[in-house]
């Protein structure tokens, strides 16, 4: 710098348009520099902490995907449609939600967090509402790959819930992750449907006698248990109407 500073002068330039024009160049290295060293460090930061290790599904920031690499100066993040890389001076100032569960004395792939909604439009009653937690679960457990499956519901202001299930589940692509996302929705909404076509009302005159009432239930249950793959729960009296109950 101080050889090129000293021939521009010898051809005649100015001296003050000489230390201007190399304030330039010095600018523009400072500022280079000072990305290059914002990376650098945020890599460190990233590597020391380990917010996130490659192989885990995480959100940084507004972006989400699984982590495919973790370098000096950026981090690439695989989302549903391309690679996006992220600088790592960023990736330090972003808020990062990490997904996944990782055994920390442990190898192997990490299992990942999936939390899945499925709104009930139907009208259900308390007992069938006890009855969708509990198929809910059991369904879950059997499903190949679900591990430790939470399920809960969640009322809302209008008429039906929503059923909320979180469950980990070892994938390692976007691929596995959709499959594994669509199995446990079908599996849900199968459920659903199971436990609303599992009570059917019967209308009884009001003439009906007291002996022809107490041997409803034990029809019905003749009737249900019939078929093996049907077991009969309960028999209710549920409300009265204008010409029968």
């Amino acid at each position: 710098m101080i050889t090129i500073y000293r021939l521009l002068v010898v051809v005649g330039l100015p001296s003050a348009t000489v230390l201007a024009f190399s304030a330039v160049p010095v600018l523009a290295i400072g500022l280079g520099a000072s990305k290059l060293l914002g990376n650098l460090f945020g890599g460190l930061s990233i590597q020391t902490d380990r917010p996130v290790r490659v192989g885990e599904f995480c959100q940084i920031g507004e972006t989400l995907g699984f982590v495919t690499k973790i370098g000096m100066r950026s981090l690439v993040l695989q989302t549903l449609d391309s690679r996006v890389n992220i600088p790592n001076s960023i990736v330090d100032e972003q808020t990062i939600i990490n997904f996944s569960r990782r055994d920390s004395i442990s190898d192997e792939s990490p299992t990942q967090s999936l939390l899945v909604r499925v709104a009930v439009t139907r009208m259900l009653n308390s007992d069938q509402v006890a009855d969708l937690l509990l198929f809910a679960r059991l369904a879950l457990a059997d499903i190949i790959g679900v591990q430790e499956p939470l399920v809960s519901i969640e009322e809302e202001q209008s008429e039906g819930c929503t059923i909320l299930c979180h469950v980990l589940v070892a994938v390692r692509s976007w691929d596995d992750f959709i499959v594994s996302r669509e199995r446990i929705l079908l599996r849900l909404e199968q459920v659903v449907e199971q436990v609303y076509l599992s009570q059917r009302f019967i209308g009884v005159s009001y003439d009906t006698s007291a002996d022809q009432l107490d041997r409803i239930p034990d029809l019905i249950r003749d009737l249900v248990e019939s078929d093996p793959l049907l077991k009969l729960m309960s028999c209710r009296l549920m409300n009265y109407c204008g010409f029968q109950l």
